[in-house]
């Protein structure tokens, strides 16, 4: 099932949502370091910074599995990150469906929170999940969303 199916209410993001380009990976920089950060003591986690920003670069190579996009405001600032890939093999007992894919490193600057952003970035990935024959949109997260929402 993807989450589309149970959304109630949407907000319009003004911008557009395009695959990432390596031009982008140094302006999702500042955006990640703000979200990824220890929970509780707030510092930024080097090693998973920079291992973030390795996948998102070879997705752009093909060197992974993951396909990642990234919103756009209409003056061509990019706000957002949101990727797809072959589920860890630790969420498959939770899966329902035979293809499932997994929604990885999900990224909104703080600016463009609740203006549509996140849920543009979904619609996007769902649309390219279900083209590419995937049936079911999958997450994990970690102990970080209650200090990143």
């Amino acid at each position: 099932m993807f989450p589309t199916e149970l959304r109630q209410h949407e907000v319009p993001f003004s911008g557009s949502i395009r695959p990432i380009q390596t031009s982008d990976l140094s302006l999702l920089k500042p955006i990640l370091e703000t979200w990824i950060r220890d929970s509780e003591t707030h510092e930024l986690l080097t090693e998973e910074l920079e291992s973030t920003l390795q996948a998102m670069e070879e997705s752009i190579s093909g060197k992974n599995d993951r396909t990642y996009f990234v919103a756009v405001t209409q003056d061509g600032n990019v706000v957002g990150s949101m990727g797809m890939r072959t589920p860890d093999p630790r969420l498959l007992q939770y899966v329902t469906t035979g293809k499932p894919i997994e929604l990885v490193n999900a990224f909104v600057s703080k600016d463009y929170r609740r203006q549509g952003t996140g849920q543009a970035l979904v619609h996007t990935i769902e649309k390219e999940a279900k083209q590419k024959g995937y049936t079911e949109l999958i997450m994990d997260s970690g102990p970080r969303y209650k200090f990143t929402g």
